[in-house]
């Protein structure tokens, strides 16, 4: 397993307000290299898709956005990034 699996994994495990990291819900070895691991994880939509429907879901989605880039991350406390 690559460095970027184990971190991807163990971040999934992690029950923090912080963590935004996509979950992973299973890893296995690629049928035609067997030195990559393949993993599967939860389909993301675009941030707009379905559209903001009023001015509360796009200010939430702002508050959001925001809260990922301003704020100190679990990424950070835990010296990933």
């Amino acid at each position: 397993r690559s460095r970027e699996v184990q971190i991807a994994q163990y971040l999934s495990t992690l029950h923090d307000p912080r963590n935004h990291s996509v979950a992973v819900l299973e890893t296995f070895p690629d049928p035609l290299d067997p030195h990559l691991t393949l993993m599967v994880m939860p389909f993301l939509r675009p941030c707009n898709d379905p559209e903001f429907r009023n001015i509360g879901e796009a200010m939430d989605f702002i508050d959001q956005t925001l809260e990922v880039c301003l704020e100190p991350n679990i990424l950070h406390s835990l010296h990933i990034t």
